[in-house]
């Protein structure tokens, strides 16, 4: 994976985000398991990190920088379509007043919004703590070489 383009790895890493963007409506709604979000968001970051490391450290700055572009943008494009709403109302179509009024409650967009907040600290968190724990494990197996010699 090391060699592989870094748009091709922007893709992939916009495509984990909307994997687990559609794990988070899952987690949040189906398992009631609000909490949950921040746990999904952990994977997603130590995924996007392993993915984005790449030969040399300028072209894995790069790599990262795209990578986490391309999640927000696929999320950005996810929120622009209304695809999570969209489910949403597939899940409680069979709830009275979503069917009587044809739109999701306040508790219910609340409850996204809110789980997005910790699927994203999540992901953060996990992402930084992966680029360095990356870094420093490549920095201990292979030692820079000495000058002069």
């Amino acid at each position: 994976m090391r060699s592989k383009s870094i748009l091709l790895k922007s893709v992939i890493c916009g495509s984990i985000c909307l994997t687990f963007l559609l794990l988070l409506i899952f987690v949040v709604y189906t398992l009631d398991f609000f909490e949950g979000a921040f746990f999904v968001g952990l994977p997603c970051g130590i995924l996007i990190a392993v993915v984005t490391y790449c030969d040399t450290l300028k072209r894995t700055v790069i790599a990262r920088f795209t990578g986490l572009l391309s999640a927000v943008a696929s999320q950005f494009i996810f929120e622009i379509f209304g695809i999570p709403y969209r489910i949403l109302m597939h899940i409680y179509r069979n709830d009275s007043f979503v069917s009587e009024m044809e739109r999701l409650t306040v508790n219910e967009t609340i409850g996204y919004g809110w789980g997005r907040m910790f699927f994203w600290g999540g992901l953060v968190i996990s992402f930084i703590v992966s680029v360095i724990s990356i870094f420093i494990f490549n920095r201990i197996k292979c030692p820079p070489a000495k000058r002069g010699e």
